[in-house]
């Protein structure tokens, strides 16, 4: 092989490595769960997946990173975090 086609070779080499090493780690930072907002509004029906008719439901459900957004009420619970 020439200085020129080693070179050449070396180079592609490593515009392929970069550009995996790019895609993986674009991957796995999207690839994370996504934050959701759960919605409490007992007037609007109640569901396993939403709105949710208690607090407590929606803290149940909830996972790292999301917001519950709380309609204005009175809520008579005693709530577990």
């Amino acid at each position: 092989m020439s200085d020129t086609s080693t070179r050449s070779y070396r180079l592609c080499l490593r515009s392929v490595i970069l550009l995996l090493s790019v895609s993986f780690a674009t991957f796995f930072f999207f690839a994370g769960a996504q934050a959701a907002d759960l919605t409490v509004n007992p007037a609007a029906g109640c569901g396993p997946t939403g709105p949710y008719c208690t607090i407590q439901a929606a803290i149940d459900a909830a996972g790292s990173g999301d917001v519950i957004n709380i309609v204005n009420g009175t809520y008579p619970e005693k709530l577990s975090i």
